[in-house]
């Protein structure tokens, strides 16, 4: 995406926070006003917190853009619909490198993804809290994102093979647990970012997760509070 701003301030911000971040494939134009009416009419239209997002096929427009806070809402909601067409989706999950492959822990809020990041040292954590999974050249990747939870982006441009993607449940033992094949793709959906109401996005959206789980393995992790955890990974 390559955003166009009416305000200085709020460029600088941008320019900041996401100019690392490139995803081949996705070049896409994207203005950005304060002012303006809060619902624009698009192909695919969104209102959050105030400000709103319109999707069509030549570029997206943002209007009532008034922080960071809901330029990066908007963002998040415009690069899941961008994605979905390329093979694409962001969930809610951190990402840590780990001998060149990425391990995805994916949870909702309190689940314990920022916990599983503070814990990873010295392993790279490519997010915390969003993580970003892309098929590319028939393999499935998970790239770096500049939308963070408690840790910041170093911004740096980032992917990895998806070595293992983990529901997290807090226990007080580490174990994985295997899930069945239905099990893994409703506990992936449980945790995609997605905001369309469209049939025919709902029904991409659940083929892409099946891909995703006949492509790495899915299992549930439990995990108490200390980085044992990395142990029964690695073991696997």
């Amino acid at each position: 995406m390559t955003f166009a701003f009416e305000q200085d301030t709020l460029a600088q911000i941008a320019r900041k926070r996401y100019q690392g971040f490139q995803l081949e494939g996705i070049g896409y134009p994207v203005a950005v006003s304060v002012g303006g009416t809060s619902f624009a009419p698009g192909r695919l239209s969104w209102v959050v917190n105030g400000a709103s997002v319109s999707v069509q096929e030549q570029g997206a427009w943002l209007r009532n853009v008034h922080s960071e806070y809901a330029l990066d809402s908007l963002a998040r909601v415009l690069m899941s619909v961008l994605l979905l067409p390329r093979q694409g989706l962001l969930l809610h999950a951190s990402t840590i490198l780990d001998r060149g492959g990425a391990h995805v822990f994916m949870g909702q809020s309190g689940a314990g993804k920022s916990t599983v990041a503070g814990l990873s040292a010295p392993r790279q954590p490519l997010t915390d809290e969003i993580s970003l999974l892309r098929f590319s050249e028939g393999s499935l990747w998970a790239y770096s994102t500049p939308f963070w939870g408690g840790f910041r982006s170093d911004g740096t441009n980032t992917k990895a093979p998806v070595a293992g993607i983990y529901a997290l449940k807090q226990a007080t033992e580490h174990a994985l647990e295997p899930l069945s094949g239905t099990q893994a793709v409703r506990a992936l959906l449980g945790n995609v970012l997605f905001f369309s109401k469209q049939p025919a996005d709902k029904r991409e959206v659940l083929q892409l997760a099946a891909r995703i789980v006949q492509q790495a393995p899915v299992r549930r992790l439990r995990f108490r509070r200390d980085p044992g955890f990395w142990e029964v990974i690695s073991h696997e």
